[in-house]
């Protein structure tokens, strides 16, 4: 009876259509942001049918072979600024991952908010992802300071003949702050990831931009990612028809702040209006039970590489 009531939410909440990155040539990249795994913050439920069913989601359902997902507590048992933490939830996802047949890795940075980075094939790692080093505080002035915030999380994968860095982030939120304060914050986020890039793309041009910007794509706080050449494969334009228009909301509408970017310049295997968010059938539902974030995600052809 338990599995008829799991199968029949889950046809309450997931849109009629699904389809799979089309062809053999071809792989799928995506970001989540799951709210608050294993934090006693998060809202909806986290049970071992719950976190069964997002995996499930991830691998059949939207088929994204190379996912960065945000918010998880990779690290923490016990109480932290008063609040309590358990890694069980991870560790939960992380084997329902596995039996998909992903490999995962997770961040160093963020205290209970990490980024993880799942892969299947026809991904294969090439170079271990690890935190990009910059800062996890700033003080702008005195009056806007920050820490314990996520550094982005990159690693070099190939699929077929497209090599490319996947860096799955969780920029500053303005959630409850100032926003001229979480903007500044953000702001000087991307200076130092942006410093970090040529180093990367010594090794392969290719940087995929994958998570939670906390901002839209035109928003002043992204002003250096845009000057260095990159756009959002997530804006109205590169979008699928059928896409739905926001990532982050509960009742039908929102926001787009979870992003794909990529420099157009040295990545020409993105699939053109390949680029989707889906539409759940019940969005309350759905940011009640899972997450109030939609996933994102895009195709890229893996025929050859373009470098």
């Amino acid at each position: 009876m338990k599995s008829l009531r799991l199968l029949f939410l889950l046809a309450l909440l997931l849109p009629a259509l699904a389809f799979a990155c089309p062809g053999e040539e071809c792989v799928r990249v995506g970001s989540w942001n799951i709210a608050w795994l294993g934090s006693e913050n998060r809202e909806q439920p986290g049970d071992p049918a719950t976190i069964r069913a997002m995996a499930d989601l991830i691998a059949n359902t939207w088929s994204i072979d190379l996912v960065a997902l945000q918010e998880i507590n990779t690290a923490v048992d016990g109480a932290l600024y008063g609040e309590r933490h358990s890694t069980a939830a991870w560790q939960q996802l992380k084997a329902a991952l596995q039996q998909h047949g992903y490999r995962v890795r997770s961040g160093d940075s963020g205290q209970v908010q990490r980024v993880v980075i799942a892969w299947r094939a026809p991904v294969k790692e090439i170079k271990a992802a690890q935190d990009l080093p910059i800062p996890e505080s700033y003080q702008v002035d005195d009056n806007c300071r920050s820490s314990g915030l996520r550094k982005p999380l990159a690693g070099l994968y190939r699929a077929g003949g497209f090599d490319f860095w996947a860096v799955g982030l969780h920029l500053k939120s303005g959630y409850g702050k100032k926003g001229r304060c979480a903007d500044a914050v953000r702001e000087q986020q991307v200076y130092y990831m942006l410093k970090q890039f040529p180093r990367l793309q010594q090794q392969d041009p290719d940087i995929l931009l994958l998570g939670d910007f906390n901002a839209t794509s035109g928003h002043r706080s992204l002003a250096g990612l845009r000057d260095a050449g990159f756009v959002s494969l997530a804006d109205k334009q590169r979008r699928h028809p059928d896409s739905n228009s926001y990532t982050q909301g509960r009742n039908g509408r929102g926001s787009l702040i979870d992003q794909l970017m990529v420099q157009t310049q040295h990545t020409a295997e993105w699939q053109r209006l390949s680029t989707f968010i889906p539409s759940p059938a019940d969005p309350a539902a759905f940011a009640q039970r899972y997450s109030d974030h939609l996933p994102v995600w895009a195709d890229f052809s893996t025929a050859q590489d373009d470098d």
